[in-house]
């Protein structure tokens, strides 16, 4: 699930934000992606952290994607300071999660 929604983020700009975030939010997908990390982050391969990763990233630099419900809030900044550091991201990869970062930063 992680990896298919990582490919939607990916196109975001493509198929248009206005359109995919207002989907997304009605269905509670991001919410439902930082509940499924925060429960089986250290069950999954890299590739599908790494994809939850990306995909909270994009969904995080829509705008939209900001108002998150509090225990999402407290889930994300419970468990993904942890799993940024065990990825061992590389110059690139911390580029890519950018808008990740910087939510955290923000602190909600």
């Amino acid at each position: 699930a992680l990896l298919y929604l990582w490919r939607v983020a990916k196109r975001f700009e493509e198929v248009g934000e206005d359109t995919v975030m207002p989907l997304l939010a009605a269905e509670g997908i991001i919410p439902l992606a930082i509940s499924f990390l925060h429960a089986y982050h250290s069950s999954l391969a890299r590739e599908v952290q790494m994809a939850g990763c990306m995909f909270l990233s994009a969904s995080f630099d829509a705008e939209d994607a900001r108002k998150l419900p509090q225990e999402s809030n407290a889930k994300l900044r419970e468990f993904m300071p942890l799993l940024l550091e065990q990825l061992n991201l590389g110059a690139s990869e911390r580029r890519q999660l950018r808008p990740l970062f910087d939510e955290l930063r923000r602190g909600g």
